[in-house]
C-alpha cells in the first residue's frame, strides 16, 4: 500500500506536456514493423531526426484493452530500464505513441527462434 501511493504520487507529478510532440512534425515511413487488435506499429523519425516506432491507435477492437495499454504506458513513462523501451512522445490526432526504436527484429522471433 505504501509503495503504491508512492508510484501514484509519481504518475501524478509527471509532466506529460513534454511528451506531446505535434503530428504534423512526425515522419512516418511506410514501413509497417506490426499490427495488433488496436494498434499499428510504423518507423517514424522525431522532429530532431531521432528514430522511434510510432503506435498509432487504430480504434479498431476493444476500447478496454486500448485504455489498459496506454495505463500500462503511462506508468513505464518516465523510467528507464535497459529492457523497456522509452516512451519518447505522444502525438494526438490520431492517438500515437511514440517509442525509441529497437533495431534487430521483434521479441515473436526471438521467442519462437528454436522451434
Amino acid at each position: 500500500p505504501v509503495f503504491r501511493k508512492k508510484v501514484e504520487e509519481q504518475e501524478r507529478l509527471w509532466d506529460w506536456s513534454a511528451l506531446v510532440i505535434p503530428s504534423n512534425e512526425i515522419s512516418l515511413s511506410p514501413s509497417l514493423l506490426g499490427r495488433g487488435s488496436f494498434a499499428s506499429v510504423y518507423a517514424a523519425r522525431l522532429p530532431d531526426g531521432t528514430p522511434a516506432a510510432a503506435k498509432i491507435f487504430t480504434g479498431n477492437g476493444n476500447g478496454r484493452s486500448m485504455r489498459q495499454e496506454i495505463v500500462f504506458t503511462s506508468r513505464l513513462a518516465g523510467r528507464q530500464h535497459p529492457h523497456i523501451c522509452r516512451l519518447l512522445g505522444i502525438a494526438q490526432r490520431p492517438l500515437t505513441l511514440l517509442f525509441e526504436l529497437c533495431t534487430g527484429g521483434t521479441l515473436t522471433f526471438y521467442v519462437h527462434a528454436e522451434e
